[in-house]
C-alpha cells in the first residue's frame, strides 16, 4: 500500500510506532502494507484518522467497507 508507506515515511515515524498508534502489531501492519492482508473496517478507520485522511478507508476496497479482513 504505497499511500500508507509514503505517509509513514513523510511523518518520520517508524512502522512500529505507526502500528502502535493503530492498535495493531508491526507484523500485521507489514502484511497490510505488502498487500497480504486488508485491514478490518475498524483498523481502516483508525488509519484514516491517524493520517488525517491521507489514507482514506476507500483505498482498501470492498473488504474494508463491511466485513473484517
Amino acid at each position: 500500500m504505497e499511500k500508507l508507506t509514503t505517509h509513514i515515511a513523510q511523518t518520520g515515524a517508524t512502522r512500529a510506532k505507526f502500528a502502535e498508534e493503530c492498535g495493531i502489531s508491526a507484523p500485521y501492519l507489514s502484511q497490510i502494507i505488502s498487500g497480504i492482508k486488508r485491514p478490518s473496517l475498524g483498523v481502516a478507520l483508525k488509519i484514516e484518522r491517524i493520517t488525517n485522511g491521507a489514507v482514506p478507508v476507500s483505498v482498501w476496497g470492498e473488504d474494508a467497507k463491511g466485513a473484517a479482513a
